[in-house]
């Protein structure tokens, strides 16, 4: 503590002033405290001055996670922008509702909470109320694919995505994708 310390990072960046403080968390180093300190960019340009006080740098060997923006938006107000547009909310319809319940009910069965043989029910309500679903098809027929009991709800719901995946270009690829991944889970179980 109190040495001049010095050194440069992999980027050219050097870091040179007196090294007030190091901490530790776990016996890894987490912060190194400076004071009187010039950092400058390889092309000479100084990006922080001995005139600008004491430095914490935190050390790391990755950032997990990124906010764009100032942490004090009302001390850079000048960046600050509102959109005058307000968020349109979704409207759901009776259908819409239904469906997501739908899916809700495949998600307690992935879960464990109900039992699998509820998905033939589940099934049956997305054939006749939501014909362009592919989606649920799809959850059935990756819980159904390994379960010998329920090998004939696995058939139907894989005839019904390989012509779903020839007749609609846009999920072609999804669901081919899929029903690659139910394969290989069928083949290494």
């Amino acid at each position: 503590a109190g040495a001049p310390c010095s050194f440069v990072l992999s980027n050219g960046i050097s870091v040179v002033g007196y090294l007030d403080r190091l901490v530790f968390n776990e016996q890894m180093l987490e912060q190194m405290h400076f004071s009187e300190v010039e950092i400058k960019h390889s092309n000479g340009t100084i990006l922080y001055s001995r005139a600008s006080g004491h430095l914490k740098l935190i050390i790391g060997s990755s950032i997990p996670s990124v906010f764009s923006g100032a942490a004090d938006k009302m001390l850079f107000d000048d960046g600050l922008h509102l959109s005058g547009k307000k968020t349109e909310r979704a409207i759901y319809t009776a259908q819409d509702l239904q469906y997501h319940n739908l899916f809700a009910q495949i998600r307690t069965i992935r879960e464990g909470k109900e039992s699998v043989n509820h998905l033939a029910t589940i099934w049956e309500q997305l054939k006749k109320n939501h014909s362009e679903d592919w989606l649920g098809a799809m959850e059935i027929a990756e819980m159904t694919a390994a379960d010998e009991t329920l090998v004939d709800l696995y058939n139907e719901v894989r005839s019904y995505l390989e012509k779903r995946a020839k007749t609609s270009q846009e999920h072609k690829k999804l669901i081919n994708d899929g029903l690659s991944i139910i394969d290989r889970k069928m083949i290494f179980v």
